[in-house]
């Protein structure tokens, strides 16, 4: 998928990547990237906040992300596990207090794994 810009801070998340499991299918998602693109980002800062949610919930461990996750390069192995229908969902803030991202600043995502009739 195309970059996303990133909300104005204290606006509403906007979804940077969204994937729903076919029916009668289940899906293992295996590779995970999360990219901040341009220059000016500091990781582990708060000026930026990533959420991966299934269903609508935070995934375990994955609900506020302040880093970028591995690369399109190289994405970080996982095992995401998902049900038929499942909606998987990674979305972008930037919290009210933070700097706005400078202009043209943008974000994408990537997931690679598989899907399997049940």
């Amino acid at each position: 998928a195309a970059a996303v810009n990133y909300p104005a801070a204290g606006a509403a998340a906007v979804d940077v990547l969204s994937y729903t499991v076919p029916q009668g299918q289940k899906a293992r998602i295996q590779y995970l990237a999360i990219v901040h693109i341009g220059g000016g980002l500091i990781d582990m800062s708060g000026n930026v906040i990533w959420r991966i949610l299934i269903n609508g919930a935070p995934h375990k461990g994955m609900g506020a992300l302040q880093c970028q996750v591995g690369s399109f390069t190289f994405p970080n192995k996982v095992v995401i596990d998902l049900a038929e229908s499942d909606q998987f969902k990674i979305t972008v803030e930037v919290p009210a207090a933070a700097p706005a991202p400078p202009v043209g600043m943008s974000t994408a995502a990537r997931i690679h794994g598989w899907t399997l009739a049940v």
